[in-house]
């Protein structure tokens, strides 16, 4: 875990900038995302904060999954940018902005204060966390304000499913990690599908997730956490609880994408259940499933007006 009284995060930012991982340090342009410059320093910077935020050390053999990672999140930032700009009334929660770098400290052991100083020390720009949450925090208001007239649940079938629960049942949660990829035509679904299993088996879920993963949890190989099935609806419960520890389960295939679960753990739930809290857990799940159907859908849409130009 890092310690912010040592230099093991200087040492490893610097390994990564000072040899040929990187190359010569030069605040050069990279690429053009529409009208919007992206510079050799914002690649370095965002590499740097993957490392920082995943409490994770440097070594080659992740270069290319670094590197590959941070030039998609950058110019995915920009797009998203170049979207809300044309939505000049959208804001945000500046709760929520704290309650995520605070999430992000947690997670790295400091507090908020400490997150800063591992930032300063290693060089790395704090303020383009902040902004990068902002940006994403505006894209999800303006992706609800634009669909949310089609987030319709369909209770009944909710109700249904809550109607074979068992007070004294058995509840399990699972520890999950999800690949989300892009619709593909049906033609080249089974070609698609090969290719990331393969994938899969020679560099593995997490390796995979960062490489080619649309999900927001990709910098953290697609890991989501533990999930009480409970909170699952219909169609990825029964993916997810038919699937074994350790493997990936058969891929869901939406219209707006596909997505592959791994499940890493399994564990009995001590929770009671409360059918009320139930029907409403499910219905948030399914309607930010939707929306994140609707993200992918309209950031893809996006990328096919927006054109990117490498230097």
């Amino acid at each position: 875990m890092i310690n912010i009284k040592n230099t093991f995060y200087t040492i490893i930012i610097t390994a990564l900038l000072t040899t040929s991982v990187m190359g010569e340090i030069k605040d050069m342009l990279f690429a053009t995302v529409g009208d919007k410059a992206l510079t050799d320093s914002d690649v370095i910077n965002e590499v740097k904060t993957i490392l920082i935020i995943n409490n994770q050390s440097y070594s080659k053999d992740k270069k290319k999954e670094l590197q590959s990672l941070a030039v998609r999140r950058v110019i995915e930032r920009l797009i998203k940018k170049s979207e809300i700009e044309k939505f000049s009334l959208l804001r945000f929660d500046e709760d929520n902005l704290k309650q995520k770098i605070d999430i992000i400290a947690k997670g790295v052991n400091v507090d908020v204060d400490g997150l800063k100083a591992i930032f300063d020390r290693n060089d790395a720009d704090f303020e383009e966390l902040r902004e990068s949450i902002k940006t994403d925090l505006l894209w999800n208001n303006m992706i609800l304000a634009i669909y949310e007239n089609k987030l319709n649940v369909n209770e009944n079938e909710i109700d249904q499913q809550l109607a074979n629960y068992k007070k004294d049942a058995i509840i399990y949660e699972y520890l999950l990690s999800e690949i989300v990829l892009k619709p593909v035509e049906s033609s080249k679904l089974e070609e698609e599908l090969n290719m990331v299993k393969n994938m899969i088996d020679d560099i593995g879920f997490q390796k995979t997730a960062m490489n080619i993963s649309l999900s927001v949890n990709s910098a953290k190989g697609g890991d989501i956490g533990w999930i009480d099935e409970n909170s699952l609806t219909a169609r990825f419960k029964s993916k997810i609880i038919n699937t074994p520890v350790g493997k990936i389960s058969e891929p869901l295939i939406l219209p707006e994408g596909i997505i592959i679960f791994t499940v890493r753990d399994k564990r009995k739930s001590d929770k009671v259940i409360d059918l009320e809290e139930t029907k409403e857990l499910l219905i948030i799940a399914e309607k930010n499933k939707m929306l994140n159907m609707y993200s992918l859908s309209h950031y893809e849409s996006l990328t096919r007006s927006i054109a990117v130009n490498y230097n």
